[in-house]
């Protein structure tokens, strides 16, 4: 923890001391065009917009480099959490499934200990038998007309 914070006290003052030399050339190279008459709109003035710009880009570029890292960091620690959270509904899906299964066969198990001969009666064949006596009584019927 203490290196880390070292690291960082000391990579600022790197950051800084760049900054306070790019400053100083910048006035050093002012200074040199503001004094030479031939250099106004020449070559050095050239020069100098151009490591301006160049310095811009520079810290843009480390900015935007600085931000990549932070939504890297942000992307792995919200794919870390999704997939924790997929690990547990999957979990979750399994318990659930393996539940129902055993309350299903604990019900099949009782339908068939607790069943009655006359639960049989009244299932398909009763049906069928149904049918065959309403068929006989509609063939009486007619024969008594």
């Amino acid at each position: 923890r203490e290196a880390k914070r070292r690291e960082a006290e000391l990579e600022l003052k790197a950051k800084q001391l760049a900054a306070q030399l790019a400053r100083t050339e910048e006035a050093a190279k002012r200074a040199l065009v503001q004094s030479d008459a031939t250099a106004k709109g020449g070559a050095a003035q050239k020069l100098l917009d151009a490591e301006r710009a160049l310095a811009k880009l520079r810290d843009e570029n480390a900015e935007l480099r600085s931000k990549l890292a932070r939504e890297r960091k942000r992307a792995n620690d919200l794919k870390a959490a999704y997939d924790e959270a997929k690990h547990r509904l999957d979990t979750t899906l399994k318990d659930q499934r393996l539940i129902v299964r055993k309350v299903g066969d604990l019900e099949r198990k009782n339908a068939h200990l607790s069943r009655k001969p006359e639960d049989e009666y009244w299932g398909e064949e009763a049906g069928r038998r149904f049918v065959v006596q309403q068929e006989e009584l509609v063939a009486l019927r007619e024969e008594n007309e």
